[in-house]
């Protein structure tokens, strides 16, 4: 087993043997838990399995993660959206993805509801309809302008 560092956020450990290799997010030279597996098919790499990924927008000051799974390299199922405060993970929101063929595709009519609570414990709630990716800075500019 071979060790690499990748440039910037992420640290991996690959196995050569069955090309398939997993990322661990690092903060600050810490690993916490997150990342998934890449698995390496033709020559491609496509994320697979279980996955916790770090937001667009992942500040220290704004720890938003997004966890759920990759089939061939495309989301899958359900999706949660985590605010980290306080040492805790806290539960904001989720997302259903389904997989037909090679793209992504929302189940005719589904919208998820996202509830975000603010400092001032007031939820906002939001009606989106999910795309390729979870939608958090939507909610959290709307946050910004409640509080100002």
């Amino acid at each position: 087993m071979d060790k690499k560092l990748i440039i910037g956020k992420f640290f991996g450990i690959f196995k050569e043997s069955i090309k398939r290799f997993r990322i661990l997010l690092l903060i600050s030279n810490i690993i916490i838990g997150g990342g998934g597996d890449y698995e390496e098919q033709q020559g491609i790499g496509q994320k697979v399995g279980k996955w916790i990924e770090d937001s667009d927008m992942f500040f220290c000051w704004r720890q938003i993660t997004n966890a759920g799974e990759y089939k061939q390299g495309e989301k899958i199922g359900k999706w949660e959206i985590y605010n980290h405060q306080a040492g805790k993970n806290q539960l904001v929101g989720c997302g259903s993805y389904d997989y037909e063929g090679n793209e992504i595709r929302l189940e005719a009519g589904l919208k998820q509801v996202i509830t975000f609570m603010s400092k001032v414990k007031q939820p906002i709630k939001g009606i989106i309809k999910m795309k390729r990716k979870l939608v958090v800075d939507l909610l959290l500019t709307k946050l910004w302008s409640l509080l100002n």
